[in-house]
């Protein structure tokens, strides 16, 4: 198992031009806020250091994502859950990931779409606010393209 320290994940999830320091304060928080889990107990002091499974890269990518968009962390939990779960089931490899928001600014929800209706499928859609993301291309981004 291949494990990182939090600067590490910083590092490969910051978007170009974003402050580093920005991004390593946004992972300590989601791991504050159980977003992000450690390997292990938590560190008690002296020098020790979080370390993160690849499985948290997966995590704190998507969450990248949902910060890009602007998902607050308060509305990420459930819709990370929802993404953990469908990008589990290989089926979905070929398909977009698509979350998105109603009008009334409720909770964002998640879902899958082949690419070639996903365009029709939003604009039938009564919400307000898309992301869509390859699921290959995200799972790629992060050594998990087999």
């Amino acid at each position: 198992m291949t494990t990182f320290l939090a600067s590490e994940l910083a590092e490969r999830i910051g978007l170009p031009g974003e402050s580093p320091v920005r991004v390593l304060n946004r992972v300590r928080n989601w791991t504050k806020l159980g977003l992000l889990k450690p390997i292990g107990d938590r560190p008690s002091g002296g020098g020790r250091a979080f370390l993160y499974s690849d499985d948290a890269l997966l995590d704190a990518t998507v969450l990248q994502l949902f910060h890009a968009a602007g998902i607050p962390d308060t509305d990420a939990t459930r819709a990370l859950v929802d993404v953990r779960e469908m990008l589990a089931e290989r089926r979905w490899r070929d398909h977009l990931l698509v979350v998105s928001r109603p009008h009334d600014f409720g909770t964002w929800e998640v879902g899958v779409q082949p690419p070639e209706k996903v365009g029709a499928w939003i604009n039938r859609q009564p919400k307000r606010a898309f992301v869509v993301v390859s699921i290959r291309r995200l799972l790629e981004s992060v050594g998990r393209d087999k």
